[in-house]
């Protein structure tokens, strides 16, 4: 359960800053030449998607691997195999039939893993089970950090401070943008005593060997 905290917090502070900026990161490493703000806008969108799917695939990774340990791998696979088919199906009718443009096989993919990691997760709860009150808790109060983060960096006028338009002025901006989410979300969190932010610290991994080293010594 400590892994599954620390990933479920982990991939919620980087799909809200992608799903708030993740234009920032296509502009700085893409935008250039033949590839137009257009073009920017419809990559930025399937990038959205894709990591809405990405975020369910840290669940199908873990819920997969408790399976594994349960030495049932006829679960998982059977699962796969119904994603691959949704997803299939999904493909095939958003392509031909729906209007969503490039996304289609981006929104077709991100379904097929949110539909895989709700059925892995629903059969390994009636085994072992994962979620519980704390894992809930852990959850909620990453959101809440992530996104106030996220919308106080976007209520900053970014426009008006004299980043150029350049390679080097994007990058500086990403850079900028970034370190204050990141700030900002390490202090709402511990606001919110989310204590699984400090297992990434490396001053709390340098502590812990230190207690290690002195337990050893003594």
């Amino acid at each position: 359960q400590q892994g599954a905290k620390l990933g479920t917090m982990c991939m919620i502070f980087v799909t809200i800053v992608t799903l708030f900026f993740g234009d920032l990161a296509i502009s700085f490493l893409f935008e250039r030449g033949n590839f137009t703000p257009t073009s920017l806008n419809h990559t930025f969108t399937c990038l959205q998607n894709y990591i809405v799917a990405l975020f369910f695939a840290l669940y199908t990774f873990l819920y997969s691997a408790a399976f594994y340990a349960f030495n049932n791998y006829k679960t998982p696979s059977l699962i796969a195999v119904i994603s691959v088919l949704f997803n299939l199906v999904l493909n095939a009718l958003f392509v031909f039939y729906g209007e969503f443009g490039v996304s289609s096989i981006a929104i077709a993919t991100a379904g097929a893993q949110v539909l895989q990691a709700i059925l892995l997760g629903w059969k390994f709860n009636h085994v072992a089970g994962l979620w519980d009150y704390n894992m809930v808790l852990v959850t909620i109060k990453a959101l809440v950090a992530s996104t106030f983060s996220a919308m106080v960096c976007s209520c900053i006028a970014w426009e008006q401070l004299l980043f150029s338009t350049d390679f080097i002025g994007k990058g500086l901006k990403l850079s900028t943008v970034t370190l204050l989410y990141t700030i900002l979300f390490y202090i709402a969190a511990q606001a919110l005593m989310l204590e699984e932010v400090n297992w990434l610290l490396p001053l709390r991994s340098v502590g812990n060997k230190l207690t290690n080293k002195g337990h050893i010594n003594r």
